[in-house]
């Protein structure tokens, strides 16, 4: 098991409505608030950009971890939910009457009574999952209370506070790394060839599940020519790349524009009756 800490959120703000204020949120703030203080009712918005994670990744577990830095009625139990953002929404932007959709029953809840100074975990596995594997678009969480007519007010460290420690993070736990060597084979082939003056072919490969280049030296004396083939069958093939010429101590580089389940070098020297060696470098990723 692997944890991954991703810190701080690409974005945080909090969004408020007040008979005394029009609604407004506070984009750039070292607190983000939730509940309702007097006539404030105040919501919070958290998104954390999953990019960094590699592809085919086993995530069991999932947290978000927010540090309590207020609580003004430590009397008073409060139920703070998280919600699943459903629609798109910008910082500057973000209000109460431009708030974003977000779903009608909560990921999770928590209870808070007299806690303050202190990180409250709330775990979020399944949107995280969901937004790992793309089947829910990622636009973040909201924070409520589920009661916004009694004082519960609490306040948030948000990634403007100036102690990192304190920033919001999410915590995720992931099955055994090491399993992605079964899925991110390197592939690394190396051939000593010798080019004469009619075309010859290297083996057809499988690349179907790979990413790869032909890298072609010429160690001998005289000019080759190169091209890259492609075929979906081993029977019918398709020249995939323009004739490069590589004259003595150079290097070329055939690059595929479509991936098909075989692939093979042709080769041949530039002018009749001659001969030259060649070192071929298959060198690619599966994914």
């Amino acid at each position: 098991m692997t944890k991954q800490i991703i810190k701080p959120p690409i974005m945080d703000t909090f969004i408020f409505n007040s008979n005394k204020r029009s609604p407004s949120c506070k984009y750039s703030h070292k607190e983000l608030l939730v509940g309702k203080k007097s006539s404030s009712i105040n919501r919070t918005l958290i998104q954390f950009d999953l990019s960094s994670l590699p592809l085919f990744l086993t995530i069991t577990n999932s947290t978000l971890h927010i540090f309590l830095s207020r609580n003004d009625f430590p009397a008073t139990p409060k139920r703070l939910g998280v919600f699943q953002i459903l629609s798109k929404w910008v910082n500057r932007k973000a209000s109460c009457i431009r708030q974003p959709l977000i779903t009608s029953t909560p990921l999770c809840t928590a209870t808070i009574t007299n806690q303050n100074n202190t990180f409250v975990s709330l775990n979020i596995t399944t949107i995280v999952q969901n937004w790992y594997t793309n089947q829910s678009a990622n636009f973040g969480i909201l924070l409520r209370m589920f009661d916004e007519t009694d004082n519960n007010l609490i306040g948030l460290c948000s990634g403007e506070n100036k102690n990192s420690q304190f920033w919001p993070y999410l915590e995720i736990n992931i099955h055994n790394p090491a399993s992605l060597d079964k899925y991110c084979k390197p592939m690394d082939l190396t051939l000593q060839v010798v080019a004469k003056d009619n075309i010859n072919t290297t083996k057809a490969l499988n690349l179907l599940l790979f990413n790869y280049s032909y890298l072609v030296v010429n160690n001998g004396i005289n000019p080759a020519l190169v091209h890259l083939q492609v075929s979906c069958d081993g029977t019918h093939w398709q020249t995939q790349s323009a004739v490069k010429t590589i004259i003595a101590g150079e290097m070329v580089a055939c690059v595929p524009d479509t991936i098909a389940k075989y692939a093979r070098l042709c080769y041949q020297t530039q002018h009749s009756n001659q001969q030259t060696e060649l070192t071929i470098y298959i060198q690619g990723r599966s994914y």
